[in-house]
């Protein structure tokens, strides 16, 4: 179960640092579909193994949801900044 979920993390945080590298080059809803579309499916892939974890497993996947929604928030956040 622990490398199931290694897994899952090490590729949620992939897919997440070569989003954050190209961010600057999308649109914000691009971006925010990108971020959306493939973190779910990561997840969503994962639901019946992650419905039993214990909380600390739980909260390892949770970071990498903030993550994504940190990237997903920083356009707007960084609009309102500037404005």
């Amino acid at each position: 179960m622990k490398s199931q979920v290694q897994q899952l993390i090490c590729s949620c945080f992939g897919v997440l640092h070569q989003l954050r590298n190209i961010h600057w080059s999308l649109s914000h809803p691009v971006l925010a579909t990108l971020v959306t579309s493939l973190m779910l499916s990561k997840v969503d892939h994962w639901n019946v193994t992650l419905a039993s974890l214990p909380q600390c497993d739980l909260a390892r996947v949770q970071s990498a949801t903030n993550v994504a929604a940190s990237l997903k928030a920083a356009p707007v956040l960084l609009a309102n900044m500037t404005t």
